[in-house]
């Protein structure tokens, strides 16, 4: 649906906090957005696109879009998905549009920093990570400073970098400020806490897309149903298994896990043999080994080098199942050749006399013995 509006100066064309549909398209005139009382940006140039934000990122609109001057405005109030699969030409205008604004918002940021110096240097950030592999950042909320420190012993053989907070605001206040690849919460916090902290944390647009996982007890089923329920996307549980807990992390993170026991070194495999192989362990390197396919994992067929003895291994080869091939049929010796003629079998011959030859002998017998 389609429809197109007149506004006069100081009208509001979109109001904060309503949750839209579609886009909006800019006739003429010129408009405003403001937060928080304050004018952040113009909207002066006629076929600008606004307003989609609140339905790409399904969330409330939280800024007025007013008309500065008298403006005409076109509501497009159908589904973008919908629109982009009719027209790809209108995803391409939305994307050229989202990289201006995007491009404007960065210029204003360093050029309030330039007065108000808010942004971190990089120098600074790079030293509170660690110089860490791959940037993975935890976030772990818990009331109990061993279980902190647990997680910490754990996560840093993968050289991850992991903040801690206490309770809710402490966590709300970092996720403000720094986003993470993952958020780990305790079910234990007081007062349902963790619900309603993963439900807040879902509207922060730096961990819009984290991850958050629930940490309970070995057992408690009524926790680990209540996070699922809640929309937890998993759970670990106390007392830690490290093997166990850095397997659900790197499934819920969507990393290769099979980093933890292979590192490629020029054209050798290298195989990390964990301090403790239990049953979990070696089943988890053998998905790793069946599910590498393409070139990594013809690399690893050639040759698997042990980081400890720096022997090569010999993979045993699996035995192909039997194909299932038409076979010819075995010839049947009692049977005649096809391809000859058959010839028509011959009486046996018998030694015993005919009925003539007796007759004829008879009669001679008589002639004699009547002589």
């Amino acid at each position: 649906m389609i429809r197109q509006q007149e506004y006069g100066a100081g009208e509001v064309v979109l109001a904060e906090g309503e949750l839209g549909t579609g886009f909006c398209i800019l006739e003429s005139g010129s408009l405003e957005v403001i937060r928080d009382g304050k004018v952040i940006s113009e909207i002066d140039m006629a076929g600008a696109i606004f307003g989609e934000l609140s339905e790409l990122l399904s969330l409330k609109r939280d800024a007025v879009i007013r008309a500065k001057t008298d403006s005409r405005v076109r509501h497009v109030e159908e589904n973008i998905a919908s629109i982009c699969e009719k027209n790809p030409k209108v995803a391409l205008k939305l994307m050229r549009t989202l990289g201006r604004r995007l491009y404007r918002m960065n210029r204003l940021a360093v050029r309030g920093d330039s007065q108000n110096d808010h942004l971190r240097s990089a120098d600074e950030l790079q030293e509170e990570d660690g110089g860490a592999t791959g940037g993975i950042r935890i976030l772990i909320v818990d009331d109990k400073p061993n279980i902190i420190s647990q997680l910490k012993d754990i996560f840093s053989r993968s050289e991850w970098v992991c903040k801690s907070a206490h309770d809710e605001e402490s966590a709300i206040a970092i996720c403000n400020q720094s986003s993470f690849s993952s958020i780990l919460i305790s079910m234990a916090l007081p007062d349902d806490a963790a619900v309603d902290l993963r439900r807040k944390l879902k509207t922060n647009h730096n961990v819009l897309n984290t991850p958050i996982l629930g940490m309970i007890v070995k057992g408690d089923e009524a926790a680990q149903k209540k996070a699922l329920d809640s929309g937890f996307a998993d759970c670990i549980t106390k007392p830690f298994d490290p093997n166990k807990t850095e397997a659900v992390m790197y499934n819920v993170m969507n990393l290769d896990s099979s980093a933890r026991y292979f590192k490629f070194v020029e054209d050798y495999l290298y195989f990390k043999v964990p301090n403790e192989l239990s049953n979990f362990v070696m089943n988890d390197i053998k998905e790793n080994m069946e599910s590498d396919t393409g070139e990594r994992g013809a690399k690893r067929q050639r040759k698997m080098v042990d980081v400890r003895s720096r022997k090569p291994m010999r993979k045993k080869r699996k035995r192909l199942p039997p194909q299932n091939l038409p076979q010819k049929p075995r010839p049947n010796p009692r049977l005649p050749p096809r391809n000859r003629r058959q010839k028509p079998r011959r009486k046996p011959r018998s030694n015993a006399p005919c009925l003539q030859t007796l007759r004829g002998r008879t009669h001679d017998r008589l002639a004699t013995h009547a002589s």
